[in-house]
């Protein structure tokens, strides 16, 4: 476990002293993958071109966002760590050269989809493919809670597209990663992709994503992309322990609890490479096998019913964010929209919330008594 008074860096403090070497002195690494991952969730609008014989270097991306006034380089980066990693990047001589190309940034309410994506030229025709997590907008949450009753959403077959397409553009070598629903996006991309690509394939780094259904976990194509996928995990992961996955799993220290693990800025770095530890939190184990069990309870149908249900009552709120749920005047739309709604409705909320909490008994049960 980790000494909760002892603080290591993080990918900030990585990039500021570990990018002194270029890519050709050092390999790329899982932590570099991280960096890009961590990236990926700026906002790039306008400033990437399609072109690779076009594409701007990430000091040249980074001088024309540092240069904004602050609540427009704001609404850009998203978070002042996002800040302060892409000013590192761009001082450093492993990442300020590295082009950006192939900005994709779609929201689609009717496909409830929510979908980002960017490519990195790394030189001599390799490239570097990362997909965005899940942001702050209500559509992308809606989109991961789809994934608890569908076997696939529209964004990973995008994210299927998008890999072939920059893949038989480019000459080289190809790695894919993301964070979050970004790790989800690369391994099913990466399992879903032409044959001929499969082997041009290095790696693919699945930060803390969510798994799959059993009908994905049984194609030929993730059967395949299984050798290449590395998945890294906090010691008390939630999100990367959702749904099922077959691949071996690293686990990272964090410097934060709980659910806060999952931001990667967390995850501690020594001597260049993840800190690493044996085994996941019993914290962590309890709420696996509690989503699990209660899943498991539910039919597909109760699940969408539940889902549907309950993100019809956000929505009606009028927010579109995550972040504006909690203003008074929504909080009290929602309530109304909840107690508006038919008996029926509001079974479609409240029974699976009660199997959820059955659930979660069984769970402490069994583990007491394992412990007795």
């Amino acid at each position: 476990m980790p000494d909760s008074n002892t603080s290591f860096p993080g990918i900030i403090d990585y990039v500021a002293v570990h990018g002194s070497k270029t890519l050709e002195e050092v390999p790329l690494s899982a932590v570099d993958g991280l960096v890009f991952s961590a990236m990926s969730y700026i906002h790039f609008d306008g400033l990437i071109p399609d072109s690779p014989q076009e594409a701007p270097a990430v000091k040249e991306t980074a001088a024309a966002i540092l240069a904004l006034p602050e609540r427009k380089r704001l609404l850009r980066v998203r978070s002042l760590e996002n800040q302060r990693l892409l000013e590192e990047m761009a001082k450093s001589r492993r990442f300020s050269g590295l082009r950006l190309t192939a900005y994709r940034d779609i929201k689609s309410p009717d496909l409830e989809m929510q979908f980002s994506a960017i490519t990195l030229l790394l030189g001599s025709g390799d490239i570097f493919i990362v997909f965005r997590g899940t942001d702050g907008t209500l559509i992308g949450w809606k989109e991961d809670f789809n994934l608890g009753f569908q076997d696939t959403v529209p964004g990973q077959w995008t994210a299927c597209y998008y890999l072939s397409n920059m893949a038989s553009l480019a000459a080289g070598s190809v790695w894919v990663g993301g964070h979050s629903k970004g790790g989800n996006l690369a391994v099913f991309s990466a399992a879903c992709t032409f044959p001929d690509i499969t082997p041009r394939i290095r790696a693919v780094f699945n930060y803390d994503g969510p798994g799959f259904s059993q009908a994905v976990l049984d194609t030929p194509g993730y059967r395949t992309a299984l050798p290449l996928v590395r998945t890294f995990l906090p010691q008390s992961s939630v999100v990367g322990m959702l749904l099922g996955h077959e691949e071996s799993y690293t686990i990272v220290q964090s410097g934060l609890k709980g659910l806060m693990q999952h931001d990667p800025y967390s995850w501690e770095i020594r001597d260049g490479d993840f800190i690493r530890l044996k085994e996941i939190t019993e914290g962590s184990c309890l709420v696996d096998r509690t989503i699990k069990t209660w899943i498991s309870e539910l039919s597909p149908e109760e699940r969408r019913a539940f889902v549907d249900t309950v993100f019809d009552i956000l929505r009606s709120s009028g927010a579109t964010r995550t972040g504006e749920l909690l203003l008074p005047d929504n909080v009290m739309e929602i309530i109304g929209s909840f107690l508006k709604e038919t008996s029926v409705k509001r079974d479609n909320i409240l029974l699976p919330l009660t199997s959820l909490l059955k659930a979660a008994g069984k769970t402490l049960t069994s583990f007491y008594l394992d412990a007795s």
